[in-house]
């Protein structure tokens, strides 16, 4: 008998998960931000749910990552290496599509470089952004392509 090891099987095996997400403006208005930092992150969440659907899929991907468990960054390096959710990329469409006084203050967060513990000024400024958003798992089913689906 041969000690090299050999492939016995393989197959590919589709694994489906269904999630309700959920924006709640709660992480907002209960931050102990002031009123006005409040406004500004109400109009660019607003204009974020509209902006770009495809951005805003990136970031309901993301919030599944992270109910599956995973970290956000390994989970897309691991599984969705197309789908981007820095902050720059994310909420761009978003800025741009804001009115005057409040696409000046995201384009000024925006513009700022400066680095906070490796984290940028515009990554800290959306966290709130972020938690608005809440994936629920509902289902899931397998199954081996070519055959049935089993839930």
């Amino acid at each position: 008998m041969s000690d090299e090891p050999q492939e016995l099987l393989k197959q590919r095996v589709r694994v489906s998960f269904d999630f309700d997400i959920t924006c709640n403006t709660a992480p907002i208005i209960n931050s102990g931000s002031n009123d006005a930092a409040k406004a500004y992150d109400m109009a660019l969440l607003k204009s974020f749910l509209v902006a770009d659907k495809g951005k805003l899929m990136m970031l309901m991907v993301d919030q599944i990552g992270m109910k599956l468990g995973y970290h956000p960054e390994s989970f897309m390096e691991d599984f969705l290496p197309q789908v981007n959710v820095e902050p720059h990329e994310l909420f761009k469409p978003a800025i741009n599509a804001l009115a005057d006084n409040e696409k000046q203050f995201w384009q000024e967060v925006e513009r700022d470089t400066e680095i906070i513990e490796h984290t940028s000024c515009l990554s800290l400024s959306t966290e709130g952004i972020f938690e608005c958003f809440e994936a629920t798992f509902k289902n899931s089913s397998y199954r081996l392509l070519g055959e049935q689906e089993h839930e």
